[in-house]
């Protein structure tokens, strides 16, 4: 939540200033058309009158000033808050598909890996296999020579 203007003293000096300058330079224009004929009230009001102007310049430059500065901390918050919370989101949403793209590759790697293991078993069950045949071959094909030598020896005997 943003929170409220907050103003410096020269904000509230600088309108009571345009209030009093409003009010004195009402007051003296009154005076001044209803003693148009002394002189001394007449001056006295248009000097009134002329002091008035700076007062309500001043007045209005705090006022102003403070409003401006007050308006744009708000307005830079209110962006601020703005950003942070899109920037969030985005964040949020980025990080989610990468969740999900490591969910899916991570499957994939699980999947392939079985797939590599069961082909490694086979692959070596196979060799296996056939190692044993060639071994089984060639005990047979020994055993064969030794009773063939065997027969061999007992016949030339």
């Amino acid at each position: 939540m943003i929170r409220k203007l907050r103003f410096s003293w020269k904000f509230y000096v600088g309108i009571l200033l345009v209030l009093v300058s409003l009010v004195l330079g009402g007051i003296t224009k009154i005076i001044f058309f209803l003693y148009f004929e002394d002189l001394f009230i007449k001056w006295t009001s248009v000097v009134i009158y002329i002091i008035s102007w700076p007062m309500l310049i001043i007045g209005i430059y705090w006022v102003g000033k403070d409003y401006a500065d007050a308006l744009k901390k708000y307005f830079k918050l209110k962006f601020y808050r703005e950003v942070a919370i899109k920037g969030t989101k985005k964040a949020y949403h980025k990080t989610k598909v990468v969740r999900h793209n490591a969910i899916r590759k991570t499957r994939k790697a699980i999947i392939t890996t079985k797939t590599v293991h069961r082909n490694v078993k086979k692959k070596a069950y196979t060799t296996t296999k056939n190692v044993h045949s060639h071994v089984k071959n060639k005990v047979k094909a020994k055993r064969a020579k030794r009773k063939e030598y065997k027969q061999q020896k007992s016949t030339s005997r």
